[in-house]
């Protein structure tokens, strides 16, 4: 009787010391997948273009634009991304989501510039 209760236990010991082995394995693949690339770019004398970049986008972030607050956000977290792993592909993947934030906020400013431009023409026509 003292053996089948100790099966169980033993059982899920082995199972548990599995799943670590493959916890630890993908962790491996990961922190292989996430190593610096490109150090050139993501390296201090970029930092200044990035930090640059992101005073723009803080800027568009704090303005009260409809549909303009989430693209700026995430070019800003991917920019944060590339600067605490120092690395340049995040930081080529922030610059153009910065570019593609800023087109889409000009394109909302642009709209309703256009909108009021056509308002005000047809009130006073």
């Amino acid at each position: 009787m003292a053996s089948g209760i100790h099966r169980p236990a033993n059982h899920r010991a082995r199972a548990f010391r599995r799943r670590d082995r493959a916890d630890r394995t993908h962790a491996v693949e990961g922190r292989d997948a996430a190593a610096p690339q490109a150090h050139d770019i993501g390296g201090p004398p970029a930092e200044y273009l990035i930090g640059a970049v992101c005073f723009v986008l803080a800027i568009i972030l704090f303005l009260p634009i409809p549909m303009g607050n989430m693209p700026p956000a995430v070019a800003i977290c991917l920019f944060a991304l590339a600067i605490l792993e120092r690395d340049g592909i995040w930081a080529i993947i922030g610059m153009g989501a910065a570019i593609a934030a800023i087109a889409v906020v000009w394109g909302v400013l642009f709209a309703l510039f256009e909108g009021g431009v056509f308002m005000v023409t047809r009130f006073f026509d």
